[in-house]
């Protein structure tokens, strides 16, 4: 890996903590809250601890000279390859936008993470099968059922 690369990997990643750092505070400024009862800032707060918690460790193994390809190594894919995935990803969101309002929540979500499997590398046939309705079906009781926020409803009423 050459030296530019690691120093824009080091920029990005302290750009991203510094982004962390000021949701924090955006946070704290909305209120937090409890467990039992959050206010509008709890859950930005987990979502940018999470943020500036990994950032800072990129930070730390770019310090230590490591780069994120050693510590994640990326696939021999070819550049070319990289793009069409990105685009591929890019187009299953934009289709994922007109699909919720006619499928619903759950079967638009449920398609949206099989196609993102498949952009991510995934060729075996059971996390399609398993993986992706479990994860929709989660993030459907999380927002739909416990926190009780209207989701877009399909054909079959979920």
């Amino acid at each position: 890996m050459t030296k530019a690369r690691i120093s824009a990997e080091t920029v990005a990643a302290g750009l991203t903590f510094l982004i962390g750092c000021a949701a924090i505070y955006g946070s704290f400024r909305l209120g937090i809250g409890t467990l039992t009862s959050p206010e509008p800032g709890f859950f930005p707060l987990l979502a940018a601890l999470l943020l500036a918690a990994l950032s800072a460790i990129l930070l730390g193994f770019n310090f230590a000279g490591a780069s994120a390809e050693a510590v994640v190594p990326e696939p021999e894919a070819a550049e070319e390859t990289q793009t069409w995935a990105a685009l591929t990803a890019i187009a299953a969101l934009v289709a994922y936008i007109f699909l919720l309002a006619w499928l619903g929540y759950l079967m638009a979500t449920t398609l949206l993470l099989a196609a993102l499997l498949g952009v991510f590398g995934v060729r075996q046939v059971l996390p399609y099968f398993i993986a992706a309705p479990l994860i929709a079906g989660g993030s459907y009781l999380l927002f739909g059922r416990l926190l009780d926020l209207p989701l877009p409803t399909g054909p079959f009423g979920f």
